[in-house]
């Protein structure tokens, strides 16, 4: 069984200069796109199911297999980004790798995400957090206290790190890792609507 191990990391001075891009990819425009090209399909058959909740809605999961069979292995769970889904590449990319080191995986899709509309009207946000705690919940009380860790991209970042602060020792994760959350969302949208950004957005909602 693997174990989650906390480990307290001091970050280095000027952290955010450490990244170094591949070579010939330092625009961030072909950062965002690249994996959509390189990336597209997936590397896996996914396991669906869907989750009803507790307010007649659904959302809807994709397993990396079927976790009944696999309910002894230690768990990823992936909160996607805005409009994401598990066909987004750093989506299913996480959870093919997550399969290759024996873990279980599953997208929990938000609402209206998974390709269906969903029932009431009632729309997911970044600190729309009543869904994931519903769903980290169920999870452990379905299929048992196996290691368990989370990785919230994006706007799924935002809501992880709300459920963090509102669950504290309650949050039924032994980890998690927050991904290029936009923290000032007001900005971040207004540069998204505007420039070269604009079109970009535009075509990453139809790849």
């Amino acid at each position: 069984m693997v174990e989650i191990i906390p480990t307290d990391m001091t970050p280095p001075e000027n952290d955010s200069r450490e990244f170094h891009p591949m070579r010939g990819v330092g625009n961030r425009h072909l950062q965002t796109m690249l994996p959509r090209l390189i990336r597209r399909k997936l590397r896996f058959t996914p396991h669906w199911q869907r989750l009803e909740l507790p307010d007649g809605d659904f959302v809807d999961l994709a397993w990396s297999e079927d976790p009944h069979q696999a309910r002894h292995k230690p768990r990823l769970v992936v909160f996607h980004g805005l409009e994401g889904s598990l066909h987004s590449p750093y989506a299913h990319g996480l959870i093919h790798a997550a399969m290759q080191r024996g873990w279980l995986g599953v997208v929990m899709h938000f609402r209206g995400c998974s390709g269906e509309p969903n029932r009431n009207h009632r729309i997911y946000h970044s600190g729309e957090t009543e869904d994931g705690t519903w769903f980290l919940h169920w999870l452990k009380r379905e299929f048992g206290p196996a290691p368990t860790a989370a990785v919230g991209y994006s706007l799924g970042g935002n809501m992880l790190g709300c459920l963090l602060a509102e669950e504290g020792d309650r949050c039924p994760l032994d980890a998690a890792v927050i991904v290029s959350a936009p923290f000032m969302l007001e900005a971040c949208s207004y540069h998204m609507d505007k420039g070269f950004s604009r079109f970009i957005s535009a075509i990453c909602s139809i790849c």
